[in-house]
């Protein structure tokens, strides 16, 4: 198994600011280069949680969709918006469009027959994480012969580009090219300021006994469900089939369902191995031994283009999802609000502030495990260093 490019998050990258269409190359670090693989991997794999949770390095950030040059019909594409360099492909008719990589390889395309992804090719993998770097089969090369495997029967697909925030590089237009029925296209847009800061807000107290909801913010809009006292609560995907099961055995989802992709990207889980299918019987799979469930729901996503900049709290999406727990069903209501952006707080104020949340729960950053990840990843980096001097010092 090889490892896809990092983008640019996991690398100290300056800004550099310049005119549109500019972009500063940063050198990337000769120290890593020197370590052994094994140690390098192990840094990233401490790491990879931190950075995801800050999604570091696109604060302030965000990427807009100019159009499709030259315009086709029956192809869309749009920014997932709380999600740096997420794109959302969409197709109708009898169109099929491939989304083609950065040399020319098919990564995936949206037709017809649903959404198919090309197994051999390695952006297919690196694409399907936030960070590019989900390890990638040993048979998936850049030069390999596409290998088709279905895994939506549905029209639409979200991936995240990393043409967007290509590492060591500060873009500020980018362009990704499509194949549309033998016709080759380019999406083009630009990286601009954010609009503000989107929150996901729970119109109160879980209707259902039994649960906790909070929302998230980073690195997605997202839900936090926790079952209490033993119950079960059960919460159905966009289209009214079973997504998942909350409660003392833990956290089980619907791999069928067509809101296990988003939540299987940012945990880095195969996507291969199922079809996303609403009308197929689910297929429940324990993806954790606590009764709590954090999602990215698209649900929650605002219906229509964010304005170019927030001048105060503005209320861009309601949201309603319905839940069972012990017979009874309600609904989760809420809403997603686009505010002006403030800093983040020390972490002590956050804990002491936090209002929207539980203790303990998922509504804010947890910042022990990411403090205690990069001083385990420094110790791992620092401890292969001087093993690196010390063979050196013996030859």
């Amino acid at each position: 198994m090889k490892k896809g490019p990092a983008c640019a998050s996991l690398r100290t990258r300056a800004r550099v600011p310049g005119p549109v269409g500019s972009s500063a190359e940063v050198p990337a670090t000769r120290s890593a280069a020197r370590l052994p693989a094994l140690a390098v991997a192990a840094a990233l794999a401490l790491l990879a949680p931190a950075a995801a949770d800050g999604h570091a390095g696109h604060e302030g950030e965000r990427p807009v969709v100019d159009g499709v040059a030259p315009a086709v019909a029956g192809v869309e594409v749009r920014v997932v918006p709380d999600s740096f360099g997420k794109l959302a492909l969409s197709t109708r008719g009898g169109v099929t469009a491939t989304v083609l990589g950065s040399a020319g390889q098919p990564i995936l395309r949206v037709g017809p027959r649903g959404v198919e992804a090309n197994a051999a090719a390695p952006e297919w993998y690196a694409d399907n994480e936030p960070l590019g770097i989900a390890q990638v089969p040993a048979a998936a090369k850049a030069s390999a012969p596409p290998r088709w495997r279905r895994v939506s029967v549905q029209r639409t697909w979200g991936w995240f580009d990393h043409r967007l925030h290509p590492a060591g590089k500060l873009v500020r237009r980018w362009a990704v090219p499509l194949r549309v029925d033998g016709r080759t296209v380019q999406v083009r847009g630009r990286v601009l300021p954010a609009a503000g800061a989107l929150e996901v807000r729970p119109a109160g107290a879980a209707p259902v006994a039994g649960a906790q909801v909070a929302g998230v913010g980073q690195p997605a809009l997202a839900l936090s469900l926790r079952a209490t006292g033993g119950r079960t609560v059960a919460v159905r995907g966009p289209d009214g089939e079973l997504f998942a099961r909350v409660g003392p055995k833990g956290a089980e989802v619907n791999v069928r369902s067509p809101a296990w992709a988003p939540t299987a990207q940012y945990r880095n889980r195969d996507l291969l191995g199922s079809v996303a299918d609403p009308d197929a019987p689910p297929k429940m799979v324990l993806i954790s031994p606590e009764p709590r469930l954090v999602w990215p729901d698209p649900r929650l996503l605002p219906a229509k283009a964010l304005p170019a900049k927030a001048t105060g709290e503005q209320e861009v999406a309601r949201w309603s999802i319905p839940v069972s727990s012990g017979g009874a069903s309600a609904t989760l209501r809420g809403t997603t609000v686009l505010a002006v952006a403030k800093p983040e707080p020390l972490p002590a104020a956050q804990a002491s502030t936090s209002a929207r949340a539980p203790a303990g729960d998922d509504g804010g950053t947890d910042w022990l495990p990411i403090v205690l990840g990069g001083v385990a990843a420094l110790a791992v980096l620092g401890g292969a260093l001087v093993l690196v001097r010390a063979r050196a010092r013996r030859a």
